[in-house]
């Protein structure tokens, strides 16, 4: 994993978390999920032992969550190939997905089918991703975000 970067807290904040009801967070690691999503999916099966499901793709997306895919243009085209399907079935699914746009990348087009909305864009100068050290134990034991 070259990209190995946690989404800041203010993105994905508690209230976002409740509004959308998001139970669980797709392509991170016990390094850098959010700790107040209840599951998550990491890329590695040895990640199990920390609590992590193991891979994304292995289990149909369903109900509401997160996925912040790689930023190498295979894998986020595939996230988002595999979110678009999932919308395309009776059951509902709502998925907020963080993802760059450089320029001319071919999952762009994704973003126009009938069942994705962009909901926010951010310039580059606003947004940066934090280390996945960037949670620190507190004297009690529990964590947050250094």
């Amino acid at each position: 994993m070259r990209n190995h970067w946690t989404t800041p807290p203010p993105l994905i904040r508690p209230d976002l978390l409740v509004t959308y009801d998001i139970g669980q967070e797709r392509f991170v690691s016990p390094l850098n999920f959010n700790p107040d999503v209840s599951e998550y999916w990491s890329a590695f099966e040895r990640d199990k032992l920390f609590g992590a499901h193991h891979d994304a793709f292995s289990s149909k997306m369903n109900g509401c969550g997160y996925m912040n895919p790689e930023y190498e243009e295979a894998d986020v085209e595939q996230a988002l190939q595999w979110a678009v399907r999932a919308s395309e079935t009776a059951d509902p699914v709502c998925f907020l997905a963080v993802y760059p746009e450089w320029g001319k990348e071919r999952y762009m087009n994704l973003l126009r089918h009938r069942n994705v909305s962009v909901v926010a864009r951010f310039q580059r100068s606003t947004f940066a991703f934090l280390p996945p050290g960037h949670w620190a134990s507190s004297s009690d034991g529990g964590l947050r975000a250094g």
